[in-house]
């Protein structure tokens, strides 16, 4: 599938995704997130022109199959074509299930069947029966995994991702490398001009 993030101006882009030619995105230009540790850690998008918003289509069917090949594809895409995505669960309406999935391990985007499994996984790892001959403060530290683990899945497992809309922020790695050897460059000539002006 074609992938390529094609930049305006450093104030606009298109994302296209194979059959898919993504419009309106525009820069990420105020935080994100929420100092909550309850909820998405607390970060800003800087408006630089390597980063992307991405305003996805209004059709679900379409918008649920982008985020399920970036999700799937996250390594190759990040490798092959230098672009690294991030979802962000919009607020509103819907709860933030970000907590959730940090604790679960698996991708918001993550179907019932992914959830499931990563949770039968980790129940696994941490049941409290295979602690038995541990010491007391690592049978503290399992079982309090084992709640944090089963009380997460409790929560996904009712929910349907179809629902959740999210927002993407997109960085063009490459970009990036290029922006900053710019900016360094600005800096390091600055530095010149003011140290000429002291003779």
């Amino acid at each position: 599938m074609d992938i390529k993030l094609e930049f305006n101006s450093g104030y606009g882009a298109y994302l296209i995704l194979g059959e898919y030619r993504l419009r309106g995105i525009k820069q990420a230009s105020s935080p994100i997130g929420d100092k909550s540790k309850d909820r998405v850690p607390y970060h800003y998008t800087h408006p630089f022109p390597y980063m992307a918003a991405v305003f996805f289509p209004e059709n679900k069917e379409e918008r649920m199959a982008i985020y399920k090949f970036i999700s799937s594809n996250r390594e190759k895409i990040e490798k092959e074509y230098g672009l690294v995505f991030e979802f962000i669960p919009k607020k509103g309406d819907l709860k933030d299930y970000q907590r959730e999935c940090n604790i679960l391990g698996v991708d918001i985007t993550a179907s019932s069947e992914d959830v499931r499994n990563k949770y039968r996984e980790s129940s696994l790892k941490w049941h409290p029966d295979r602690w038995i001959n541990a010491t007391e403060n690592e049978r503290k530290v399992a079982e309090d995994k084992f709640k944090e683990i089963s009380s997460a899945y409790e929560v996904l497992r009712n929910v349907d991702t179809n629902d959740i809309e999210l927002n993407m922020y997109v960085t063009d790695l490459n970009a990036k490398k290029s922006y900053q050897l710019y900016e360094s460059m600005l800096v390091e000539q600055r530095k010149e001009r003011i140290g000429s002006l002291h003779f």
